[in-house]
């Protein structure tokens, strides 16, 4: 099946961009579109098409979707935004099975070992996050951010809010909670889908999410992730063995990533430490 995540971003693009752009490259049969202001010269590779906007070019074109009008002050207010993706770039998406959306602070990993066709034919909705999340590319899908919530707020009292409702995650007016209360095919990922690391402390320290979808913590592990060859592989320690796990993406939520040896952007393998790459 085909796959496009959209990615608009605005202002300078993170230092590791590059890194974040190869490893979109090594997985050959997913598209990235990316919308940003930033003209800096990275190398794009052919399966990630760069739109170059600016913000306001951007929400004037959301704007001419919607006959009321809409808040769209900063970029951070289009995490409420996101689920309404397929509806508002339905022209970029026509030839795509799945459209999608995730976050640049990220390395992407071989994602077609974890969505694999099993995935895809069973679910309208993959993970629900807003770092990464996938739709089933189809009207019916599109046009759910429609459906009101049990909390009454619908997506014209969000969209016309300055007030960021992260109508992309989990709260009572969103649209995960528009899945759960209508019991739709919705695929949460199991804990070793991606990792995404801790904000609140130095060392990397992972988060979870139960059956419930409520949030905790890893107990804290000597760790390190490799990036090789188009892979994220965990290094830790555990019962005083070194041990190995595959992720689909690591996530560097709120954390700053330094990229000190511009030689990096040219290799297959390197160490994602807590504050950058090796």
């Amino acid at each position: 099946m085909k796959i496009a995540f959209i990615c608009p971003y605005f202002g300078k693009l993170p230092d590791y961009f590059q890194l974040w752009l190869n490893s979109c490259k090594t997985n050959k049969n997913i598209n990235w579109i990316v919308i940003t202001d930033d003209r800096t010269n990275f190398k794009y590779p052919p399966n990630v098409k760069v739109i170059y906007w600016t913000f306001e070019e951007l929400k004037g074109y959301i704007q001419s979707k919607f006959e009321f009008e809409i808040s769209l002050n900063t970029p951070y207010k289009l995490c409420d935004y996101k689920p309404l993706y397929g509806y508002i770039f339905s022209d970029l998406f026509r030839s795509y099975d799945f459209w999608g959306y995730c976050d640049i602070d990220c390395i992407i990993g071989d994602l077609n070992e974890f969505i694999t066709e099993d995935i895809l034919k069973s679910y309208d909705k993959i993970l629900f996050l807003g770092h990464m999340t996938l739709y089933k590319n189809t009207e019916e899908v599109n046009t759910r951010f429609k459906i009101k919530t049990q909390s009454n707020i619908d997506y014209k009292q969000i969209l016309s809010s300055k007030e960021n409702f992260a109508f992309d995650e989990l709260n009572p007016s969103s649209i995960n909670t528009i899945y759960f209360e209508n019991k739709l095919p919705i695929y949460k990922g199991k804990d070793d889908f991606y990792a995404d690391i801790s904000p609140l402390q130095y060392s990397i320290r992972l988060i979870f999410y139960d059956k419930n979808y409520k949030q905790y913590f890893e107990e804290n592990k000597k760790q390190i992730f490799i990036w090789n060859k188009g892979k994220v592989i965990r290094k830790y320690i555990e019962d005083g063995c070194i041990k190995e796990a595959e992720f689909a993406y690591v996530h560097f939520q709120k954390r700053k990533m330094n990229l000190r040896d511009k030689s990096l952007e040219y290799t297959d393998k390197f160490l994602i430490t807590p504050n950058g790459f090796v």
